[in-house]
């Protein structure tokens, strides 16, 4: 068992008094000279000393953690965002305890009861199923709170979104500027409004562009599984290679069932992009490691992940100042996994169909 080494024996063994050892290590600005300050911090380190955080809380009456709930940390994009917000929280001398909900929203109402017993100094969250229930018990934690990436339409707290209409609308232009006019958008349960928000887009450019929206969207049930989005996109996939309509170009919702998308096409013989453009959406790192490189839209996770850790920071140390909500723009990232088609090889696609 680990013993714990306290500031007296620091105190000894550096030769100052317990309370220049406790200034120097809290940092609490006040005046010691450099060389005491090394002293101290040589002796702390060769003693192995570690803080007692609970015992600092108490001593300057500030909360020190700061919760994160995402809806999970199988899909690269949340753990990339997570990570961005720690960096951002540990820099600012708070604590992260981070949460995942697995999508599941009676889960997602537990953490919520234990976050109020452990008591934190504000939330940041992405929600499983944001409603006004669930708004009202998180209001109940009395704490600052910031929402991001699915931030409810009309929502007027805090929040660092993301515009899935303007997202859908790109990656539906994109795919006609390439020449693709059989076009499908693949998605799981339309529960959800980033879901919702990316299809209206989608099926705005389409209407726009003279391209029927009858039977341009699967939407596949959701089942909790190990293989989570991945395990959509499979199904995705299966429903298009079962139908009697083989379309150019598939448009899915994130990059992970993209990734599923590709897979089982693969298996089937289905050769991407030359038999059928597939497009994701996030820009999850494993999108350009892969084989042919993804196509997709980028929803920035560096800047959701220090929006937010920021806002939320500022709202605990100055709940009276006046700050903006951020809304992210998509960004196009053209990889291999979308190819440019004339209206011959169109042709010749609807031939084979």
């Amino acid at each position: 068992m680990v013993r714990n080494v306290t500031i007296i024996e620091v105190a000894r063994k550096s030769g100052t008094s317990p309370s220049t050892v406790s200034r120097v290590l809290n940092d609490n600005g006040y005046p010691v000279n450099d060389e005491t300050r090394k002293r101290v911090r040589k002796a702390a380190e060769e003693l192995g000393y570690r803080p007692n955080i609970a015992a600092r809380q108490l001593r300057s009456r500030k909360n020190l953690y700061i919760a994160v709930i995402v809806p999970t940390l199988n899909n690269p994009f949340y753990s990339a965002v997570v990570s961005e917000i720690e960096k951002v929280v540990l820099s600012s001398g708070y604590i992260l305890q981070i949460y995942s909900s697995n999508d599941d929203p009676e889960l997602e109402n537990r953490l919520i009861d234990l976050i109020a017993s452990v008591r934190v100094a504000g939330l940041m969250i992405s929600s499983a199923n944001w409603n006004d229930d669930f708004e009202r018990k998180v209001g109940e934690l009395g704490v600052p709170v910031v929402l991001f990436d699915r931030v409810p339409a009309g929502y007027r707290g805090h929040h660092v979104g993301f515009d899935f209409i303007a997202a859908g609308r790109m990656a539906a232009l994109f795919l006609i500027e390439e020449g693709h006019r059989d076009i499908v958008l693949g998605t799981g349960p339309l529960d959800r409004d980033c879901r919702r928000e990316y299809m209206d887009g989608f099926l705005e450019v389409l209407a726009e562009n003279g391209i029927p929206a009858e039977d341009a969207v699967i939407s596949v049930e959701e089942e909790r599984s190990a293989g989570g989005a991945y395990d959509i996109g499979i199904s995705i996939a299966r429903t298009i290679i079962n139908s009697e309509r083989r379309p150019t170009a598939v448009a899915v919702f994130n990059d992970i069932a993209a990734m599923g998308v590709i897979k089982r096409f693969e298996l089937d013989g289905i050769s991407v992009p030359a038999d059928i453009s597939v497009m994701g959406l996030d820009d999850i790192p494993f999108g350009y490691m892969m084989t042919p490189g993804l196509t997709t839209i980028r929803q920035s996770v560096i800047d959701t992940g220090r929006m937010a850790a920021s806002l939320i920071i500022s709202l605990i140390d100055d709940p009276e100042g006046e700050y903006e909500n951020t809304v992210l723009q998509p960004v196009l990232i053209r990889r291999e996994s979308v190819r440019k088609i004339s209206a011959k090889k169109r042709k010749e696609f609807a031939e084979n169909d």
